[in-house]
């Protein structure tokens, strides 16, 4: 999720945390849109110190936003990967096709410099307007090392070109993936579900039947004893009763349960809202 963001001397930064993944990426990438999508804003750091996990959507979610801000020429940089995030961009040979600095200082002075120098989302607006992209390459490259040759630029461009393609091919595997775990999710979670209720109908059965003992025999109680013994003791009977049809109540929701609803219980645990989920 999206922590904070602020400006950086005129790089916007936003801060990450939690894990990015299936569950929030569409959310993520609807908190950023506007932002990403300005074409004033030209640099921008994500910094990625606090992100404890990232799964296939998460990487799909940054290669669009990669993308988009491309579009503009805009640069993207991450900060702070580390642990199992800079194993996954490593293992998905990702940490080729990103910029990443070790903090988001590291990353504004990058930045920066490459403003200073030219950058690739410079060369290709540069093509778009008539330049071709081998030509973007050597005014770059020589206006950084005059000894580069055109053998070496031509290798770049072949290399980045086979990364578009595998860039391309990777989105479409990614939507793919997202696809079917989404599915095997509902099919997970509709199998989850049955389970619940059979254990519901069965503790329903077995909890119903004494319940029904206690309720009936405290209302016998109350009818043999009223008028002959202290108030207090037939208000305890009819507390009985009131706890009695309680718990019929919460057993009978149990038992309809549609969706489970989640709520936080104690010490970080969760439990099932029942009224919730019926």
């Amino acid at each position: 999720m999206v922590l904070k963001t602020w400006n950086y001397g005129g790089v916007i930064v936003l801060e990450f945390g939690g894990v990015i993944n299936v569950t929030n990426t569409r959310n993520i990438f609807g908190q950023i849109r506007d932002l990403i999508e300005d074409p004033s804003v030209r640099r921008i750091v994500f910094d990625m110190s606090g992100v404890l996990r990232v799964d296939s959507s998460g990487l799909g979610l940054l290669v669009r936003i990669s993308k988009t801000l491309q579009a503009h020429s805009a640069e993207l940089c991450l900060a702070g990967v580390s642990g199992p995030v800079a194993e996954v961009l490593e293992h998905t040979k990702l940490d080729r096709f990103f910029k990443i600095a070790k903090d988001v200082d590291e990353a504004v002075e990058l930045l920066e410099r490459d403003s200073e120098t030219g950058n690739v989302g410079n060369i290709i607006a540069d093509r778009r307007s008539g330049e071709n992209l081998a030509d973007g390459f050597r005014r770059l490259f020589r206006s950084i090392s005059p000894t580069v040759s055109d053998e070496e630029i031509n290798d770049l461009i072949a290399s980045i070109q086979q990364l578009e393609k595998w860039e391309s091919m990777m989105g479409l595997l990614v939507e793919a993936y997202d696809k079917d775990l989404l599915a095997k999710a509902d099919e997970i979670a509709t199998k989850r579900l049955a389970v619940i209720r059979e254990v519901a109908i069965g503790l329903s059965h077995e909890i119903n039947n004494p319940l029904t003992v206690i309720l009936a025999t405290s209302e016998l109680l109350e009818r043999k004893l009223a008028g002959g013994v202290e108030n207090s003791v037939v208000q305890r009977l009819r507390s009985i009763q009131s706890q009695c049809e309680r718990i019929k109540e919460i057993v009978s929701k149990v038992s309809a349960i549609v969706k489970p609803v989640s709520s936080e219980y104690y010490c970080g645990m969760k439990m099932i809202d029942v009224h919730k989920s019926a």
